[in-house]
Parts: C-alpha cells; structure tokens; sequence
C-alpha cells in the first residue's frame, strides 16, 4: 500500500498548498517522498539496473518528464489564454530570463536556479523544485550514495552534519528544506532503509503479509504521520523542530512496513492507481487550484478550504487523463528498457521481461 501512503502525501501537498492554513504539511509531506524516493531508487538501481545507468537513467526520463511536459504545455495554453494566473502565483510572473526557459525545458536547473525573497522564478508547474531535487538526488545515488552500506552511512553523516551546523549556526529554515544538501538526509535514510529491508523481513510478523492486513498497516502509516505532524504544529517553522526528523523516521518505517508486499484483486488495483496519480496530482495542483478559484468567481481570497477541497477532484482527473494518455503507453517501452537492464532475468519465450520492482514515482 505505498503507492496509497504516496497518495495520501500528494493530497497532504495540495491541501498545505491551496488552503495556506496548515503549518508545516507540506514541508513534512515532501520530505517522506524524498524517503520513499531514496528506498525505492535504492531498490530499484540495486535489484533491476545493476548501476547502470543508460537504462536507469532513460527510465528516469520517460517516468518523469512526458507527463511533466503534458501538464506544463496544458498550464502554458492557459497561462497564455486566462485572465489573473500571475495574480495567483508568484511563479507566473514572465520576468523574460533564459534560466527560465532551461529550467522550464529541463526541470533539473532549478536547483541551481533557486527562488529568492521576492523574486520568483517563472515555472509554468510551481512545484518542479521539488522535482529538480530529487533528480539530482537520484543521480549522487547512484553515484555514490546507493552502492554501499558504507557509502550510504557516509552520506547520512554528511547529511545530517549539513543540518546541525545549519540549526546551530541560525541559517534560515529553508536551508534545511531546499537544497540537495539537506534533501539528502531524507535520501540516505530511504536508501539505508531499503539496506535493512531483508533483516526486517526476516523478523516481520506473517500477518502483515496478507492483504488484508493491508488498509490497517496503511491507517497505521497515515496516523504516524498525522501524529507527528500534529506534535509539530507548536512551531510554524517547519524544520526547525525535532518533528521535523521524526517524520523521515516514519516514512523509512512505512516503507520498511511494505517492503515486499503487494495487495491484490481490487485493492491491488486501486494502490496502484493510486500510486500512478501521486506524482501528476503532485505537479498540476497550483493550475488545478487556480481553475478552481475562476469558477468560484474570482474571489478575494485566492487561499481556502473551498479552492483547496475542490482541487482535488480537478487535480485527480486531469491527472487520470494524463495517465491515460502519456503514461499508459509509455510503459511497454519503459519495460523493455527494464527488460534489458543488468538484473533482469527474461522469461523464456517472452518479449519483455517483468519489472523488477514498481517505479518510485
């Protein structure tokens, strides 16, 4: 049930987003994906790609940008076409720079091309920062950060080292949110997790197992974070607090708690859509909520419950439509790509071999 936890996270984004009344949400919601990103990539560079990364990496590409540039053109025809978008956002203000447009194109330069107080930069999908840094993360796993316990625990150190010196010497919270410096704590912990996945599964309860134990380890996992989240609430400066650490523990445990497993029939299906949603729901929420916020007229408050909770659905169905129509057929391709991959064995007789492993996003 991870890819319902991603969901549950997604939903957790737009509503930190779109309501602008919820401390820390969103910041505790990004750093469990970058968790389960670290475990997953772990997993799959391990077991399926063998650290090769011809194959890794185009998988990568063709998981994360088409339905990227499906969405951002989709944002781009309204930005061109409806009234008061840069009102909305800071992000749609046209300021005319070229690392706009690379950033834009690429998604991965936002990350040397960071936001500063007052000056935005223009992103047709707000949220691509996030995006940004996790596709640089990918890439120091499997540089170095995934191939060894050794290395793994070193760049937990190092990590961790980062955000001392940046609680302890007063840089700005933000610090310890944005840079790939700071994201990599998250990383390292998913990666060291996935490290300690066959001990835990050796020493699991059989019952957790079956899938219907399923929607109870999936509550489990929700009420974790909510109690968590909750516990921080006492300051609004989200990573400032110890809570803030005390959610990647969570994650790690939620993905720990469902290493291996795979619910089936119906509720295998719905996790997996769930799953697949995650990331477009991720991406097109600020348009989504922007839509939203026309059709209620316009009003003064361009932040609320309203627009946030109507969001949603809009979110979900243009994200369906977006599986649908990039994601679904990219995949025979991307399981091929799979199939010729160092740790993939080919079935006998078959033209593509299955995938080893679910992809993280």
């Amino acid at each position: 049930m991870l890819g319902s936890f991603r969901f549950f996270l997604a939903i957790c984004v737009v509503l930190f987003h779109l309501t602008a009344q919820i401390p820390n949400l969103g910041q505790f919601a990004v750093e469990c994906f970058y968790v389960i990103s670290g475990y997953l990539v772990t997993m799959i560079l391990t077991k399926t790609y063998k650290f090769e990364f011809k194959s890794f990496a185009l998988n990568r590409f063709l998981r994360l940008y088409p339905s990227y540039y499906a969405l951002a053109l989709l944002t781009l025809a309204m930005w061109f076409i409806l009234p008061r978008m840069d009102e909305f956002h800071a992000c749609w203000v046209w300021a005319g720079r070229a690392t706009d447009v690379i950033g834009n194109l690429l998604i991965w330069p936002w990350t040397f091309f960071p936001d500063q107080p007052g000056n935005y930069k223009f992103r047709l999908i707000p949220s691509t920062w996030s995006i940004a840094v996790e596709i640089c993360c990918y890439a120091l796993l499997w540089a170095f950060a995934a191939r060894s316990w050794k290395w793994t625990v070193a760049t937990l150190v190092a990590s961790a080292s980062y955000h001392a010196y940046s609680l302890y010497s007063g840089m700005d919270p933000s610090t310890r949110y944005s840079p790939v410096s700071a994201a990599m704590l998250a990383f390292a912990t998913g990666s060291l997790a996935y490290r300690a996945s066959s001990f835990v599964v050796r020493h699991r309860p059989a019952w957790m197992g079956a899938t219907a134990a399923q929607p109870f380890l999936l509550l489990l996992a929700v009420g974790a974070f909510l109690a968590v989240w909750k516990a921080s609430t006492y300051d609004g400066t989200a990573t400032s607090n110890p809570f803030y650490y005390g959610v990647i523990i969570v994650a790690a445990a939620a993905a720990l708690m469902f290493h291996g497993i795979r619910a089936t029939g119906v509720l295998g299906w719905v996790d997996r859509w769930l799953g697949d949603l995650s990331y477009p729901v991720f991406l097109i929420h600020y348009p989504a909520g922007y839509l939203v916020w026309l059709a209620l007229g316009q009003p003064e408050a361009m932040r609320s419950w309203s627009i946030a909770l109507w969001a949603i659905p809009v979110s979900v169905a243009i994200s369906a439509i977006t599986i649908l129509a990039v994601d679904i057929p990219l995949r025979r391709t991307r399981d091929r790509i799979r199939a010729g991959a160092p740790g993939v064995s080919p079935i006998p007789g078959s033209p593509i071999a299955p995938s080893a492993v679910a992809d993280s996003r």
